[in-house]
């Protein structure tokens, strides 16, 4: 059984708004990658949101800008595609660094940092979980190309709002 922080309690809330396929796939990647909950580095150690449950904070931040952003500016990008778009945007960092304290509050890179990007390890994440579940195969390279986006890593391959979007609101430190 999986335990989850308060901030990944109030993802899973949303999510289960969204619908009941977008609280399967969200639920999925807590049971599948449990160190999400709890992992401490959204960013380096004097960036945005680093400290406790710091990536899961990151990611909620993340959603919260999108959304609002979305609603300031009347873009008609599905609430769904962000909270997804936002949620696997980078869960790859939890293969990037390990821990070097069992509080996780320090971390180092891994070999694997230097092999395959998080945003790379982020999309093929994603993947695995459209795989696994079933769902959101209409949607999933939109989501993929806007992981692939977020930090401008498919600089000039945009091909919907969502990308574009992604790629413009998720390192707004906030």
């Amino acid at each position: 059984m999986t335990t989850y922080n308060d901030t990944s309690e109030q993802l899973l809330q949303h999510a289960s708004k969204l619908g009941p396929s977008v609280f399967t796939i969200s639920k999925e990647i807590f049971e599948e990658i449990p160190q999400f909950s709890f992992w401490t580095g959204a960013s380096l150690p004097d960036q945005h949101h680093y400290g406790k449950h710091g990536l899961v904070y990151h990611t909620t931040e993340v959603i919260k800008i999108m959304t609002s952003t979305k609603q300031a500016l009347n873009l008609e990008i599905p609430d769904d595609q962000i909270f997804l778009a936002g949620l696997f945007h980078d869960i790859g960092k939890v293969w990037d660094y390990k821990p070097t304290n069992p509080e996780f509050t320090e971390w180092t890179g891994t070999q694997h940092k230097r092999r395959i990007h998080h945003i790379s390890r982020s999309a093929l994440v994603w993947n695995k979980a459209v795989d696994k579940t079933g769902l959101f195969t209409d949607i999933n390279d939109d989501i993929t190309h806007a992981i692939l986006a977020h930090y401008n890593y498919l600089k000039h391959t945009f091909t919907t709002y969502l990308q574009h979007f992604l790629s413009k609101f998720t390192h707004v430190p906030a």
